[in-house]
């Protein structure tokens, strides 16, 4: 997960012809491919939709904001180590309209629903990305926006979808982010989720509780771990 302290690596740094390092394709490959793959790790990536959900077409597409990793556009041997980690490519919509694909770790990267979403929506969207996945386990981390539980039984629907749904969650994060859709200068970048310090006693009061005896101040568990609260913010990608 990309967290505040780790946004600084993903500026683009100002680099001189005599600090760049010219004979890395003279490594040894096993030294180059360890490297390719130190340089994947996992992301958080957000979803959206151009409509509410009860305006919006059985067959619609989600759309997002964010680009892919950079290794898939570096070279050959970068981008048969890319796509060796990102092995799901999720079809998505784009703003002028034409296809393309997200790719994503299913295992560990995060997925971010923006905005309001129904249950047969989100059951889709886990069914498309487990038989996309080669290992078929399917999305292990998921953000939802606190757009989605607007309503007096929001606590009753998330204990409901955490014991079928989300049963199988490894992190299930409540982001307090309520627009249906990214920044509109946000365009081909990175996503990363902060702590969203003392909002602890409101999830209490308007979600509820943990129902499995895990004390009366602890939030509700969702799938395999309590669910967190967080602060969705946004990187812009470099300029097209």
């Amino acid at each position: 997960m990309i967290t505040a302290s780790d946004t600084k690596g993903l500026q683009q740094p100002n680099v001189s012809d005599g600090q760049r390092f010219t004979l890395f394709p003279e490594l040894p490959t096993e030294l180059r491919l360890k490297i390719w793959r130190l340089s994947l790790t996992p992301r958080v990536v957000e979803l959206h939709s151009r409509r509410a959900h009860y305006a919006m077409s059985d067959n619609a597409k989600w759309h997002s904001s964010c680009g892919n990793p950079a290794a898939l556009s570096v070279c050959w041997e970068s981008r048969d180590e890319a796509w060796s980690f990102y092995s799901v490519a999720l079809p998505i919509g784009d703003d002028d309209r034409l296809e393309r694909v997200l790719y994503i770790n299913p295992a560990c990267d995060t997925v971010v629903v923006l905005g309001d979403l129904d249950y047969r929506r989100l059951l889709d969207l886990f069914v498309t990305i487990a038989t996309l996945d080669p290992t078929r386990v399917g999305l292990r981390r998921l953000g939802l926006s606190i757009a989605c539980w607007a309503h007096g039984f929001a606590g009753a629907t998330l204990r409901i979808w955490a014991r079928s749904l989300f049963s199988e969650l490894k992190q299930f994060y409540m982001v307090m982010y309520t627009e249906r859709v990214p920044p509109a200068k946000f365009r081909y970048g990175e996503c990363f989720l902060e702590e969203c310090q003392g909002m602890d006693p409101f999830m209490r009061a308007s979600i509820g509780r943990s129902g499995d005896g895990g004390g009366g101040d602890s939030l509700m568990i969702v799938g395999r771990t309590e669910m967190r609260v967080m602060n969705l913010s946004f990187i812009s990608g470099p300029v097209m």
